[in-house]
């Protein structure tokens, strides 16, 4: 995402935007910079919270109609227990809020929303909202599903699936962002670097318009070390408005170990990634909803 940064999130949750208070202080130490296209080049962690355990799969619909304690909103230099999503500066003004009613396809949406910094040069601005579904470590296999609108200026949307698994001690970052008016990415966690799916996967979240993003991922429980050393993470699908994107995404992506001190925890992440200076970004989220389960067989 943005030149200098991405999703390397403050994960226990405040509320609102303060990303105030915090319960655990591990956090990914992110990505690097991977270049163009955008400053963050990077989807990470913070620390969750949870004991470990969990399992048998789960399913929780319109989190974007959740309490706020459930999410948590960061920024560079803003961000509870250390950690940031990235970028150069700090949005001038940002802001999470439930319970909009513009743009939403059930009636109520989250809205995500910056302003970029107003300085000189690129402004490499990102905002990242992070939503903590709990401990699941006997599940390897996740699907989402929402209804986004995004307006203004985006220069990169990510959307990401996390388990940080203490039972295996492996932190899986199922991070995907799509590159407006060019590819997906998917993320590479042991490396922090993103792969471009080329002309295979152009990104088609088309602003001020309503779209259905659908993901389906999965790591095997039978996988030893087969990316490298590490555990294989497989994009299953990504589809936009109906139509398959890419089936499977790319090739599998190496998992990584999970950093000392890390308790379990999963979720859903987004983020917004503004490279110019003075320029608003939204994005509405509704209908978000995360299902997990026990995917026993091996391969993608």
């Amino acid at each position: 995402m943005n030149k200098l940064g991405v999703a390397l999130f403050c994960l226990v949750l405040p509320l609102l935007v303060s990303c105030g208070g915090i319960q655990q202080n591990a956090v990914d130490p992110g990505p690097p910079q991977s270049g163009p296209p955008g400053g963050g080049s990077g989807s990470g962690g913070g620390g969750g919270s949870g004991s470990g355990g969990g399992g048998g799969g789960n399913q929780v619909t319109d989190l974007d109609d959740s309490d706020l304690s459930k999410w948590k909103i960061c920024v560079i230099g803003n961000c509870s227990g250390g950690g940031s999503p990235g970028g150069s500066h700090a949005p001038s003004s940002y802001s999470f809020t439930t319970g909009e009613t513009d743009f939403s396809c059930d009636g109520h949406s989250a809205l995500l929303t910056q302003t970029s910094a107003n300085v000189q040069g690129g402004a490499y601005s990102n905002i990242l909202a992070t939503y903590r579904a709990g401990s699941q470590d006997d599940v390897n296999s996740f699907s989402t599903s929402y209804c986004i609108y995004p307006t203004g200026t985006i220069d990169e949307a990510e959307f990401d699936t996390y388990q940080f698994n203490r039972k295996n001690n492996t932190e899986f970052m199922f991070g995907t962002q799509c590159v407006t008016g060019k590819s997906w990415d998917i993320w590479n966690q042991e490396t922090h670097k993103w792969v471009s799916l080329g002309s295979s996967a152009p990104c088609s979240l088309s602003l001020n318009t309503y779209h259905k993003l659908e993901q389906k991922l999965h790591w095997d429980p039978t996988d030893t070390g087969n990316c490298g050393g590490q555990i294989c993470m497989y994009f299953d699908s990504i589809s936009v408005d109906g139509a398959t994107v890419c089936a499977p995404c790319g090739s599998p992506q190496p998992s990584s170990a999970l950093p000392q001190g890390w308790s379990s925890s999963s979720g859903v992440q987004f983020q917004i990634d503004i490279s110019a200076p003075n320029k608003t970004g939204s994005m509405y989220i509704d209908l978000a909803d995360f299902s997990t389960s026990q995917y026993e067989l091996a391969g993608p």
